[in-house]
């Protein structure tokens, strides 16, 4: 994935990610929920971006859930 050119620290930016394929998000979705919510806590996470999958996808301690279909990497980037 690209690099944005200016890093906002993390004290002073909204905090999102974005992580795996299908098949690992589906998984942590299925069957790690707890430890996806406890990483989210601990991150302090706003926001989660990925590519749609086969089921719905529910908001993670109140934290919007955003399917965004297939990006590039600057897509991605600018979005972050």
């Amino acid at each position: 994935m690209g690099e944005p050119e200016y890093l906002t620290p993390l004290s002073e930016g909204s905090r999102r990610v974005v992580f795996g394929g299908g098949g690992s998000r589906s998984r942590v979705y299925q069957k790690s929920q707890l430890a996806l919510q406890w990483t989210c806590d601990e991150l302090e996470i706003e926001e989660i971006f990925g590519s749609p999958l086969d089921f719905e996808i529910f908001p993670i301690n109140n934290i919007p859930v955003t399917c965004l279909g297939i990006k590039s990497a600057s897509e991605i980037s600018s979005v972050l």
